[in-house]
């Protein structure tokens, strides 16, 4: 925060940049566009949210799970990607702007995200495990 602040930069009022926030579900729901890492968990609220985004997944992480699953969304229109390597301010301002300025694709993207959603897992975890418990293993 303090680098944005000696930078000069100065944010609209519809631009937040926090350290921390413990309401993501309520902030991404706010948002146009979601900027953030391609975890497991991001990823799932997003695709549930419908939210177009623009994943920027960590190369620090077992297997390179996150840039498989950024790579997921992308492949199936439903997200942007940068790589950490690629990562520049005007990399990141150029997607924000190609993607604020086309309502059609923002549309097309939040469309694409539904079949991605799995927001009936805890459902089917808890039939699964029911199943096993009465030593149904298929």
């Amino acid at each position: 925060m303090s680098k944005i602040k000696e930078s000069g930069i100065t944010l609209s009022d519809n631009i937040k940049i926090v350290s921390y926030i413990d309401n993501m579900a309520e902030c991404m729901a706010a948002a146009d566009v979601v900027v953030s890492r391609a975890g497991a968990i991001t990823v799932s609220e997003i695709a549930a949210l419908g939210k177009p985004s623009i994943l920027i997944p960590s190369p620090n992480v077992v297997r390179n799970h996150q840039e498989q699953n950024a790579r997921e969304f992308e492949n199936k229109n439903a997200a942007e990607l940068i790589l950490e390597k690629d990562l520049t301010s005007d990399a990141l301002y150029d997607k924000i702007m190609s993607m604020v300025s086309d309502k059609e694709r923002l549309k097309e993207m939040s469309e694409n995200l539904k079949p991605l959603a799995k927001v009936d897992a805890l459902e089917k975890i808890y039939e699964l495990m029911m199943k096993m418990a009465k030593g149904d293993r298929k």
